[in-house]
């Protein structure tokens, strides 16, 4: 299979004309949403493909990104974040060449502080409701908030420090 970049951004794939970032949110959804439910125990997935998430430092073909999932849910998404500003501004016009509907920002402030010299970052995304559903198998990330257990808690009389 050949894809080839024409004209606005659009590859052609399969004799069909798409847009490369449709194509790769599809691919991270069927990830997010089909495989990591499949999963049991825990599962790092590495090797992400490049093109969603400029702010992520890359090889040119995957990003340095890890999603953790542990027993069929979501629960982390680790990465290292591009700290050179001139690579950060070409992502960020790829972006926005290649997807007609997302909102342009202005990032000029954001990219004088990269060219300014930033160390190298490191982001850790950890959803405390996610991580608490797989540990207690609950069905329901709802029933995982703590405004779920502050309201249950109320509704049977008990007191929410546990007296």
């Amino acid at each position: 299979m050949t894809t080839e970049t024409g004209k606005k951004g659009v590859t052609s794939l399969a004799g069909l004309d798409v847009n490369p970032s449709s194509v790769l949110r599809a691919v991270y959804k069927v990830i997010e949403k089909l495989y990591i439910p499949q999963t049991s125990g825990l599962v790092i997935i590495d090797h992400l493909p490049v093109g969603i998430s400029p702010l992520v430092k890359s090889d040119g073909q995957f990003y340095h990104r890890y999603w953790i999932a542990f027993n069929g849910s979501f629960i982390a998404d680790v990465c290292q974040e591009e700290t050179d500003y001139r690579v950060v501004q070409a992502n960020l016009k790829e972006q926005f060449r290649e997807d007609p509907y997302l909102v342009k920002r202005d990032y000029q402030a954001f990219l004088s502080i990269l060219a300014s010299g930033m160390p190298p970052l490191a982001g850790v995304g950890l959803g405390i409701s996610k991580l608490v559903k797989a540990l207690t198998g609950e069905s329901h990330l709802n029933n995982c908030s703590v405004d779920y257990a502050y309201s249950m808690n109320r509704l049977t009389g008990g007191s929410w420090r546990g007296g």
